[in-house]
């Protein structure tokens, strides 16, 4: 997610109407925690008629990182949601750009969006650079709980994985509290990551945060697949 004013300070085009129909949903945050019924779930075969595979990721602002995923596996379907509506016209230019089929972006408040999501939906959730909790008004707003991990359990698929990417190590250290807290989950070792980050799928803040020195710290959670006896 972007942090500070980074998003009110963003210099954007607004793409054509006919890109923002095919790549951009707005969803009003209002509406849909009063009248949840009066939303439609959240799949693959809702979003793009197709049974391909679906990841998600959470707060992907303007879109470079899921951009460049999506045009490497042409298989999989993405969804990038973000509750700024400015970063998100960069992501519709990239999409457009780049002729995306398998891409749309959600402007929605996460925290709201998670009970749309169908079981077993999504083969991976991408949490890369959350705001850190460190004031009152952060900790009311935040999107890494016990109960954002209830709703990512429900929607990943067996085998499927959350991954969070922090250059904050009490961001990470809160991760892997959660993670021993929560039994449902494998803390996967480092060695067995899938997401493999290269120059090409570093995001802005990726970049930014490398050039200043920080750490870059790398988590994946997984749902296990469960066989029977």
């Amino acid at each position: 997610m972007p942090r500070g004013r980074y998003p009110a300070r963003l210099k954007t085009i607004l793409p054509s109407e006919k890109a923002l129909a095919h790549y951009l949903i707005v969803w009003g945050n209002a509406e849909l925690y009063a009248n949840p019924e009066r939303f439609p779930p959240i799949g693959s075969v809702q979003l793009f008629g197709n049974q391909q595979p679906l990841a998600l990721e959470v707060g992907c602002a303007t879109g470079e990182f899921l951009c460049e995923l999506a045009a490497r596996t042409p298989n999989v379907n993405f969804l990038g949601v973000e509750i700024v509506r400015k970063p998100l016209y960069r992501a519709v230019a990239r999409a457009v750009q780049r002729s995306l089929s398998n891409i749309k972006f959600l402007q929605v408040d996460i925290r709201l969006l998670c009970s749309q999501l169908l079981p077993d939906s999504l083969q991976a959730v991408y949490l890369h650079f959350p705001v850190p909790v460190m004031t009152a008004r952060q900790r009311r707003h935040g999107v890494l709980t016990a109960t954002f991990l209830d709703h990512v359990y429900r929607a990943l698929a067996p085998g499927g994985r959350l991954s969070v990417i922090t250059d904050k190590p009490a961001v990470f250290a809160a991760v892997e509290q959660l993670a021993q807290h929560d039994q449902r989950f494998r803390l996967v070792p480092l060695d067995q990551h899938r997401l493999a980050i290269d120059e090409g799928l570093k995001s802005h803040h990726h970049q930014l945060w490398e050039e200043r020195g920080c750490a870059i710290l790398s988590c994946e959670l997984e749902k296990p697949i469960m066989f029977e006896r």
